[in-house]
C-alpha cells in the first residue's frame, strides 16, 4: 500500500500470498497493519503541528478562564479552561479555481493581491521527469530573492510546491504544518498530486522567470484533475494561477487529508499568517509564512502548550516528562500517539540542540511531552498493558481476524491493544500499550543516528539505519532486544525495525551471488530497549554496547528485485529477503560528522549529585468539564497505565537499568 492502508478498526488484515522462495512456505509478503498505521505524529512535521496549533490558539488562550483542576493520587486531572481544547470547526473547501495571486516583496514580507492577470501563462515548457512523490531540481536562469535568501536553483516537488534548498518527496500530510516546517517554500496548492496517474508537470525558465505549471494532474486515488501554475520572477514577485481545481475538499473514509496553499520562509519561523486567500486580500504581512490551508469538517483538538502551563499553575517545575492522556476523542495530527521534544541538550544523539521549555511554561526542566490518546483505547486489564492478547491470521487469497486459531494459520501476528470506542477490537501491529509509551519516550532520545559506513564512508547509506522519515530504525536493521530483559518469544526495538535472522549465506540458493539470506524472526514482538537504544538514552556507556549489523542492498529472493522501500516499514515477523549484511560499532556513529560521543556520557543531568539522572513524568488526565473526581474511571486507568509504566521502563524495557520516577511528588528531580 503507498500512503493509507484502508483497513478496518476490527484489524482486519487483507493480503495476498506471495513465495519469497521455495524453503520457507511460511513467508508473506509485507502490509502494513491496523488503522493507526502512525504510531506517533506527523513525521518530520510533528513538532510544526504543535507549534501551529498553539500559535493558532493565542487568541483563546488571552481569554482562558480558571480551570478546577485536581491531583487524584498520582494523576493530576486537568479541566479544560477553554483555551486547551480547541472544540470542532467547519471544513475549508479549496475555493482557488481559476484565480490569480501575486506576491510582491515588501521588507520582510510579502504584498498579496488578487492579480491583475487572469488566467495561466500558455509557454510551460518540457514535461520534468517526475513520478508520485518525487522532486526535480531545476537551474533558475537568475538570482530568485526569498525571504532573506537568494537562490539560483529550484526544486519542484510533484506535490504542487516549489521548495529552495532542497526537496521535499515526504509522504507526511499536505498541511499548514508541513508548509511552515519544511524547506521555504511557495506552494500555489500543496496536495498529494500523482502524475502517474495522469496529467503532466512542465517547467519553463526564461531569463526574468520561471513557470511551473501542473496540468490536469489527479488528487492521488482519485480522478480529480487539477491545473495550477507558480511563476517565480527575478525582482523575488511569486504569482499563483489556477485553472480548474478538482478537488473541492481532500479526504477520504479513515485518513482525512489536507491541502495549503502560500509562502513560508520554512523551519517553523514567525510570524505565521493564516488567511483566506479570497476574501482578505490584498494584504500586507510579515513572513514567516502567508497560508490558507484546506480541510474536511476537524475534529477537537489538544493545544499541548497550554496545557502544560495550566498544569503548572498548581506544580512546581520538577518534571523532565509530562504523559497526557483524554477521557475522549481528539485528533492527534492524524496520528495514534505522538512525542514533542521541548528540551534536548545531550549531545552525540543525532539530533538538534532545543529549548522550547518556555512556550510550555517550564522554567527549564521539561524535556518531553507525551500524548497517549483516550485512555479508553487501552485494556483496563493491567496484564494486558503488558501482554495483550495475540490474533494469528491465515492467508489464503485473504486473512481477518474471524477465524479461530488453527493448524492452518501462519505467522502473521498483531497483538490487540483494546477496543476502540463504537468500533470493537484494533491493533497497532506487534506492539503493546507499553509498547507504545516506550516509543513515544523513546523519541526523546532516537532514533536518529547517521553513521560512517565502514565501505562507503559518508553517503547516503550513512543513514541506512533509519526509516524513510529518518525518525525511526529501518526494517532492515536487527535490533534484537537482550533475550534475558523479557523471556520467551524475541523482541524488537519499541524504535521500530526487526528482530532478524542471519542464515550465514545464500542458504537456498534464491539470493544473488554474494548476498545472504535473512528472515525476520517468526514469532517478535515489539518491546523494549536495545543495548544502542539504550546508550542514546543515557542509561549505558558507549563501551558496554555490543556491535550491530543491518541488512543492506536488500532484495527479494527469486526475482532479485529492489526491496529499498522496506525501510520505511513497521515492524513485521516471519519475513524472508536478501541482501549484505553491515556490522557496526558506537564507533560508527561517533565518527559521523556532528555527532561525536554522546555528551554526558550517562543521563541528561545530574540530578542527585552524584550523577544520576532520574526521569520524573507527570501523569496528566485532560478532562473537557466537570469536577476532576467526576472521571474516576479514567483516572483508574490512567494510574493503572502509570503503575505498570514504573514497572516496564525499570524493568524488562531496559534491563534494569531505568530510573523512571511516575509519582507526582518524586523525591529526586
Amino acid at each position: 500500500m503507498k500512503k493509507r492502508a484502508l483497513v478496518t478498526l476490527l484489524g482486519i488484515l487483507l493480503m495476498t500470498p506471495l513465495s519469497f522462495g521455495h524453503d520457507e512456505p511460511k513467508s508473506i509478503p509485507f502490509d502494513e497493519t491496523g488503522l493507526f498505521k502512525h504510531v506517533d505524529g506527523s513525521g518530520s512535521h510533528r513538532d510544526s503541528s504543535v507549534l501551529l496549533e498553539h500559535h493558532r490558539n493565542r487568541a483563546r488562550a488571552a481569554n482562558a478562564s480558571a480551570a478546577i483542576s485536581e491531583d487524584v493520587g498520582d494523576v493530576a486531572v486537568v479541566v479544560d479552561n477553554g483555551a486547551i481544547i480547541r472544540q470542532p470547526f467547519p471544513a475549508n473547501p479549496i475555493d482557488l479555481s481559476f484565480r490569480n495571486i501575486t506576491f510582491t516583496p515588501t521588507a520582510g514580507g510579502f504584498n498579496v493581491t488578487p492579480s491583475a492577470a487572469t488566467g495561466l501563462d500558455p509557454a510551460v515548457g518540457g514535461a520534468l521527469p517526475q513520478g508520485d512523490d518525487t522532486t526535480v531540481e531545476v537551474a533558475l536562469g537568475f538570482s530568485f530573492p526569498f525571504l532573506g535568501n537568494s537562490y539560483s536553483s529550484m526544486f519542484v516537488n510533484s506535490d504542487g510546491n516549489i521548495t529552495f534548498g532542497a526537496g521535499d518527496t515526504s509522504g507526511d500530510n499536505r498541511n499548514a504544518a508541513r508548509l511552515i516546517g519544511g524547506p521555504p517554500r511557495a506552494a500555489p496548492l500543496l496536495m498529494d498530486l500523482d502524475v502517474t496517474s495522469g496529467g503532466s508537470i512542465n517547467a519553463d525558465v526564461r531569463s526574468d522567470r520561471a513557470v511551473v505549471t501542473w496540468t490536469n494532474v489527479p488528487e492521488f486515488g482519485t480522478s480529480n484533475l487539477n491545473t495550477l501554475q507558480v511563476t517565480l520572477r527575478a525582482s523575488g514577485q511569486i504569482d499563483f494561477a489556477y485553472g480548474s481545481l478538482g478537488t473541492a475538499i481532500p479526504s477520504d473514509q479513515l485518513f482525512p487529508t489536507f491541502a495549503a496553499a502560500g509562502v513560508a520562509e520554512g523551519n517553523d519561523e514567525e510570524p505565521f499568517n493564516e488567511i483566506d486567500f479570497t476574501s482578505a486580500l490584498p494584504t500586507t504581512l510579515q513572513a514567516g509564512a502567508i497560508f490558507e490551508e484546506f480541510h474536511a469538517e476537524q475534529r477537537k483538538q489538544v493545544d499541548i502548550a497550554q496545557l502544560a502551563k495550566e498544569f503548572y499553575k498548581t506544580h512546581g517545575d520538577k518534571y523532565d516528562f509530562m504523559v497526557m492522556f483524554t477521557d475522549f476523542e481528539s485528533d492527534l495530527f492524524d496520528a495514534f500517539a505522538f512525542e514533542f521534544t521541548v528540551r534536548n541538550q545531550t549531545r552525540g544523539i543525532g539530533t538538534p540542540l532545543v529549548d522550547n521549555t518556555q512556550a510550555f511554561g517550564s522554567q527549564g526542566e521539561l524535556e518531553s511531552f507525551v500524548n497517549m490518546n483516550n485512555i479508553n483505547l487501552y485494556w483496563p486489564d493491567e496484564r494486558k498493558l503488558v501482554d495483550p492478547p495475540i490474533d494469528m491470521f491465515r492467508f489464503s487469497g485473504g486473512a481477518n481476524s474471524f477465524f479461530p486459531p488453527g493448524s492452518d494459520h501462519i505467522s502473521r501476528r498483531a497483538r490487540r491493544m483494546g477496543t476502540q470506542p463504537g468500533d470493537g477490537v484494533y491493533n497497532l501491529g506487534l506492539n503493546s500499550a507499553m509498547s507504545v509509551l516506550a516509543h513515544e519516550v523513546g523519541h526523546r532520545w532516537g532514533a536518529f543516528v547517521p553513521f560512517v559506513h565502514p565501505t562507503k564512508g559518508i553517503s547516503f547509506d550513512s543513514f541506512d539505519l533509519l526509516d524513510n522519515q529518518f525518525i525511526h530504525w529501518s526494517f532492515l536493521f536487527n535490533v534484537r532486544v537482550a533475550d534475558d530483559q523479557f523471556g520467551g518469544d524475541p523482541r524488537a526495538s519499541v524504535m521500530q525495525g526487526n528482530a532478524i535472522i542471519d542464515f550465514g549465506g545464500n542458504v537456498f540458493g534464491d539470493c544473488r551471488p554474494g548476498q545472504t539470506r535473512f528472515r525476520t524472526e517468526p514469532n517478535e514482538l515489539t518491546d523494549g530497549y536495545t543495548e544502542l537504544d539504550q546508550y542514546l538514552m543515557g542509561l549505558r556507556r558507549a563501551g558496554e554496547v555490543g556491535p550491530f549489523w543491518y541488512v543492506d542492498e536488500p532484495t527479494q529472493p527469486g526475482s532479485g528485485a529492489s526491496l529499498e522501500f522496506f525501510r520505511g516499514r513497521l515492524p513485521v515477523d516471519d519475513i524472508g529477503f536478501c541482501g549484505k549484511r553491515v556490522n557496526l560499532t558506537v564507533a560508527n556513529i561517533q565518527a559521523y560528522p556532528g555527532v561525536g560521543p554522546r555528551v554526558p556520557a550517562i543521563g541528561d543531568e545530574d540530578d542527585d549529585g552524584h550523577g544520576n539522572d532520574v526521569k520524573t513524568m507527570a501523569f496528566i488526565l485532560l478532562v473537557e468539564q466537570g469536577t476532576p473526581r467526576s472521571h474516576a474511571a479514567a483516572i483508574l486507568q490512567v494510574d493503572s497505565f502509570r503503575r505498570t509504566w514504573q514497572q516496564y521502563a525499570n524493568g524488562p524495557a531496559t534491563g534494569a537499568r531505568g530510573r523512571f520516577d511516575a509519582s507526582l511528588n518524586p523525591v529526586i528531580y
